[in-house]
């Protein structure tokens, strides 16, 4: 007669299930996935990871990157650091249109007093007060804003307002003439200011306009004088592009320029042989800048490395772009030998006065756009000979025994399988953590070695031969009581390097690290 074993299996069943819905790769792994025998061994995997240098998760802050190239049979490294950026267009030359009240008075031109059938034309010349600045303008285009005009007056007959300017153009370069008519004593208007043009004289940044005040006289007398009162405002007044003479405008701009090559599921410590630093700045505001450095310094806590690349108060002289939307892009190149990085701990430390247009009002006219700035980087190029000192790789994985009785389990064998196609040796240390991430036990007693892929000189060290190691390790009873604390588990690898070893390190797309964990457990009673 069969045993009945439909409780325990599903039991067992419903454990491993839970206990792997994490699992990042389905494998075999010399395992079946899941195996029930008479004899009440059970196996399955709990992870397989494959890590290369693209799984490190390299990235940069917004607007960086990184490529490798092969120059001169060698592998470089080129990445962006962090970015400083100046201020927008829109924030260094606000405008606006100050709120403006007048009061006309339309006298008898020809001393009518009764009806007459001609239409009376008044004209009223004012002009619109453009704030800005730091500027004299001459033209400009704008993004937004609304002009609001509102009318009161005391005229007894049909009358039309028209606002009409030279100065003010619509998209198609075609003067403003608005009309209104009105019958009562309150007459509004309003234009809507997105895409039209504007031209100043005279540089005083004003606009020209002109109130066209027709009267047709009906049976009712004449009662001048006449009066308007006339309020103007244009409120979120903003531009597309200004165009005009400057004056000096200055910022001051301090940023510790990050040289994160990778985020921190890795650590990296190591001595670049060489490197090439060269601090970018891309102008696209149409004007002469000049940066007065105060503080180039390219700094690594952990090693306490600091190094000034230039002397303080240095010059660096802007190009500027000719057209809108361009960028004008100047560099200043550093040669850095036994460069001792550290990720997330070497930075270039900037501090200096940004200085558009530092011959102020000469004469000259440039422009500027909205969203128009200046930005400060550095571009790091670096070949990859390098003395490695630190690399840690590791990753966590969800991890949970406490459904299962561990008193009646006589062992849990795990089993770890790496394969290793870096071109230095490796360790590897398995930590199980509860649910606070306090450490509860480890797999093995020391971290596993690997050794390192056999490479191939005469082919610029590519891999030629990966080495594989296989570990079995058994966890019994007492051991197992501890694990069901356990929620997670952190695989935790890092690059083993003897100081007689060659320390020249070349990364291609091939290398990688395979890690694989399988799991077999034994229960004390059998079916």
């Amino acid at each position: 007669m069969k045993p009945n074993v439909r409780l325990p299996i599903l039991s067992l069943l419903t454990f491993f299930l839970f206990i792997f819905s994490a699992c990042l790769k389905e494998d075999t792994f010399d395992f079946d996935n899941v195996q029930i025998d008479i004899d009440s061994k059970w196996a399955a995997n709990v992870f397989n990871i494959e890590a290369s240098l693209s799984d490190f998760n390299i990235d940069m802050d917004s607007g960086a990157d990184f490529s490798f190239e092969n120059k001169d049979n060698v592998l470089t490294l080129l990445f962006n650091t962090s970015t400083a950026y100046s201020l927008q267009g829109d924030d260094m030359f606000s405008t606006s249109i100050d709120p403006q009240n007048f009061n006309f008075e339309l006298s008898n031109p020809y001393g009518l007093n009764k009806q007459t059938k001609e239409t009376l034309v008044f004209p009223i010349d004012t002009a619109l007060q453009f704030t800005i600045n730091s500027m004299f303008l001459d033209s400009a285009l704008l993004n937004e804003g609304l002009l609001s005009i509102n009318i009161v007056s005391d005229i007894n007959h049909p009358y039309a307002i028209t606002l009409k300017s030279d100065f003010i153009l619509d998209e198609n370069k075609h003067p403003i003439s608005i009309t209104q008519t009105g019958s009562s004593s309150i007459l509004n208007f309003e234009l809507d200011l997105s895409k039209h043009y504007v031209v100043f004289t005279n540089q005083t940044n004003t606009i020209p306009i002109t109130f066209d005040v027709a009267i047709t006289p009906e049976s009712m007398a004449l009662n001048f004088p006449y009066h308007l009162d006339v309020g103007i405002s244009v409120p979120a007044l903003s531009f597309s592009w200004l165009h005009g003479q400057t004056d000096r405008v200055s910022e001051y701009i301090s940023q510790k320029f990050k040289m994160n090559m990778i985020e921190n599921t890795a650590l990296l410590r190591c001595m670049f042989n060489k490197a090439f630093i060269d601090v970018e700045v891309e102008n696209n505001v149409g004007m002469p800048l000049s940066l007065e450095i105060d503080t180039l310094m390219l700094c690594n806590d952990i090693d306490q490395d600091y190094s000034r690349l230039l002397p303080p108060n240095h010059i660096l002289l802007v190009n500027y772009p000719k057209n809108k939307g361009e960028y004008a892009t100047t560099k200043e190149q550093f040669e850095i030998n036994n460069f001792k990085y550290a990720n997330q701990n070497t930075y270039i430390n900037f501090k200096a006065e940004g200085i558009l247009n530092n011959n102020g009002m000469d004469g000259k006219k440039y422009f500027v756009t909205d969203s128009a700035c200046y930005k400060v980087r550095a571009r790091i190029e670096v070949p990859l000979d390098i003395d490695l000192y630190n690399l840690s790789y590791y990753d966590t994985i969800p991890f949970n025994i406490d459904s299962l009785n561990t008193d009646q389990l006589a062992y849990i064998i795990f089993r770890l399988e790496m394969k290793n196609n870096f071109p230095f040796g490796l360790k590897t240390q398995i930590y199980f953590l509860d649910e606070s991430s306090q450490l509860v036990d480890s797999l093995f007693n020391t971290p596993l070695h690997i050794a390192k892929a056999i490479t191939d000189p005469s082919n610029d060290y590519h891999v030629k031969e990966a080495t594989t190691s296989v570990t079995k390790t058994n966890l019994e009873s007492k051991r197992l009581q501890a694990l069901e604390r356990a929620k997670y588990l952190i695989i935790k690898t890092d690059a083993d390097v003897n100081s007689s070893d060659p320390r020249m390190i070349f990364y291609y797309d091939e290398q990688k690290l395979n890690i694989k964990l399988g799991i077999q457990t034994h229960i004390k009673t059998k079916f």
